[in-house]
């Protein structure tokens, strides 16, 4: 072996050692690196890569990543992409790395192209398209539109409203409203506050009839003059006010009807003190203060109210109906004849 040339192999054995000992892979004849380990770079291989590189590592001369490892982007590879970004792959996501946007859609309830959004609240199992936010499997009941976000009017009955359109009320309305989006009051003259709209009639309807005094298919007009309940289609009166009677509730009771008040015929309920008949238009007789309400001749009550007149019992009772003639008037029994002869004959023995 030529002796002059061992000095140049051992230089090039230590030179290869030192590299193989280094962040190179493939050192050429000049000293230079031709391929370096992952994560480095440069003529020795002694600078590190900038940022998180993919397993193709970085630019031998530049140092920058030739692709963006899992979970980072941008020119160097340092941001880390959008959290709810979906991952399919391992732990992390990938996102675009100029941009940031997610490339494999969003997580479960985000959507927008960073995943930024949260899906509505109405949406069905908290489910929408990642791209526009609209729900996947529709809107939860109370909820309505293409994202689900508008609430269905108050008062439409089960929470149930069209999720497209003007969201008007399928399931009817709940009690006490009424109208398209059940946003309307029924009239406090409808019985129970119960009442709906009659699309082919174009008016509400009260469903239970009206509270007395009122009329109309909505109840908003008054039962006529003296009324105090009338029919609900007609206005026909069913009962007059205190004092009045007839059919249409126009004729006075009679004066001398207790409590002025009679039926719808006219007749007293009952009569004043010293009256009877069914208008209560015929006078007891003087000595009654209150009578039998009789077709047959005036006759004393059996108990007296306050006190017979003019006749006073400790009893407290009228006189026997023998004792009363038809008139009303007292007549005296044997007894009371014994009594006064008696009386009579001992004054004029004393004269």
């Amino acid at each position: 072996m030529d002796m002059t040339r061992s000095p140049l192999l051992l230089v090039l054995f230590f030179m290869h050692q030192s590299s193989a000992d280094s962040n190179c892979l493939w050192p050429s004849d000049d000293g230079r690196c031709t391929d370096c380990k992952r994560g480095w770079h440069g003529d020795s291989c002694n600078y590190k890569c900038f940022g998180f590189c993919d397993v193709g590592g970085c630019d031998s001369d530049t140092g920058r990543c030739i692709q963006c490892g899992a979970g980072y982007h941008a020119t160097n590879c340092t941001e880390t992409c959008p959290p709810n970004c979906r991952y399919s792959h391992g732990d992390k996501p990938y996102c675009n790395r100029e941009t940031g946007n997610c490339l494999e859609n969003c997580q479960g309830g985000w959507w927008g192209k960073k995943c930024e959004n949260k899906c509505s609240g109405g949406c069905e199992d908290n489910s929408c398209y990642f791209w526009d936010g609209s729900c996947a499997r529709g809107c939860r009941n109370g909820w309505a539109g293409d994202s689900c976000d508008t609430r269905c009017p108050g008062g439409c009955h089960g929470d149930t409203c069209e999720q497209y359109g003007s969201h008007k009320c399928t399931q009817g309305c709940k009690h006490g409203v009424h109208g398209h989006h059940c946003n309307k009051q029924c009239n406090r003259h409808c019985r129970d506050q119960d009442c709906f709209y009659d699309h082919s009639m174009k008016s509400t309807v009260c469903r239970q009839g009206c509270v007395d005094g009122w009329m109309s298919l909505d109840c908003k007009l008054k039962c006529p003059g003296n009324c105090e309940a009338c029919s609900q289609e007609t206005g026909e009166c069913s009962r007059c006010k205190q004092g009045y009677w007839g059919s249409d509730c126009t004729r006075t009771c009679s004066a001398t009807c207790f409590n002025k008040t009679c039926d719808r015929d006219g007749r007293c309920r009952s009569c004043q003190l010293g009256y009877h008949g069914d208008n209560c238009e015929n006078r007891c007789g003087t000595a009654c203060d209150g009578c039998l309400e009789t077709h047959e001749p005036c006759r004393c009550k059996d108990k007296c109210d306050v006190t017979c007149l003019p006749i006073t019992h400790d009893s407290r009772e009228c006189p026997d109906e023998d004792d009363v003639n038809t008139s009303g008037s007292y007549r005296p029994g044997d007894e009371t004849l014994v009594v006064v002869t008696v009386v009579v004959f001992s004054l004029n023995l004393k004269q």
